[in-house]
């Protein structure tokens, strides 16, 4: 069997409130993780950098404009499609 990889990046918004820190989800209505929470994202380009595909997935899907520059690499999710 052929293993495919794509990049994807997911972004895990997070916002400093009086009561603590709160994290931006969506509902996941399609595809892989179908009804799960999980936070905004999108497939790499090519050419495009996984930090400029996350700041245009954040427009696109929850409208925050976030510079490239800001989010920040936290780690590696893996998925094994059967």
């Amino acid at each position: 069997m052929e293993t495919t990889h794509r990049e994807a990046t997911v972004v895990f918004p997070l916002r400093e409130t009086t009561k603590g820190i709160k994290m931006l989800m969506g509902e996941k209505t399609c595809t892989i993780g179908i009804d799960c929470l999980i936070g905004p994202g999108g497939m790499v380009e090519p050419g495009e950098s996984p930090r400029h595909t996350a700041s245009c997935e954040m427009e696109e899907e929850c409208g925050l404009r976030v510079a490239p520059e800001e989010p920040r690499y936290a780690g590696v999710m893996t998925f094994h499609i059967h």
